[in-house]
């Protein structure tokens, strides 16, 4: 749990506990992230509104990290665009204090059925983007012009090259990520989380 306000942090830590939970709790978001990787994968309890990151930008940096853990999104002070956006970056709820004990445990009893998918979530994506880190930066234009189905002709207007040269650059882009068609190329592109 990241929460500024010290009174919540201990209650939670207390409720929490009674349902035998392992509980970590954090002051800022700062906190929580440099220990990011050291961490068991669990569910995350964030406010929104803390300084000087605020919960927003908490998920969007675990996102950047491929690390796309349960989050349900909390606050005080909610409104409809910030809960639409804490959604849209992945978390699975968005709760206004006070919310009833008995919505936050099942929030978070859904939260641990989708954890084993979250976590692999995050391997394939980690995986697929060391796959392309071997891409030049060229290259990697190109996969993107597949992997979103333009043409050959298409991607080099856009890239303002040649065909000749697109298909090049496929044929390099096909041997250094393994792949065999154009559809593992879609496969490896659908493994990166969508930038939101």
């Amino acid at each position: 749990m990241i929460d500024d306000d010290a009174e919540l942090r201990s209650s939670m830590f207390a409720l929490l506990r009674a349902y035998n939970a392992e509980v970590r709790v954090f002051r800022q978001a700062e906190d929580f992230l440099d220990v990011l990787s050291s961490l068991e994968p669990g569910c995350v309890i964030v406010d929104i509104c803390m300084q000087p990151m605020s919960g927003l930008d908490l998920i969007r940096e675990m996102n950047r990290r491929d690390c796309f853990w349960p989050i349900a999104a909390i606050t005080g002070h909610g409104d409809i665009p910030t809960a639409v956006e804490a959604v849209k970056l992945g978390a699975i709820e968005f709760l206004q204090k006070p919310w009833a004990e008995s919505e936050l445990v099942e929030i978070l009893q859904e939260g641990f059925r989708l954890l084993p998918e979250r976590i692999d979530r995050s391997r394939q994506a980690r995986a697929a983007r060391k796959v392309l880190s071997k891409l030049s930066r060229r290259e990697r234009e190109v996969f993107d012009g597949v992997a979103n189905g333009r043409t050959t002709k298409e991607i080099a207007m856009a890239l303002k090259l040649s065909p000749r040269t697109v298909e090049s650059y496929r044929v390099q882009v096909m041997a250094k990520t393994g792949a065999e068609r154009v559809q593992d190329l879609w496969a490896l592109h659908a493994m990166l989380p969508s930038k939101t």
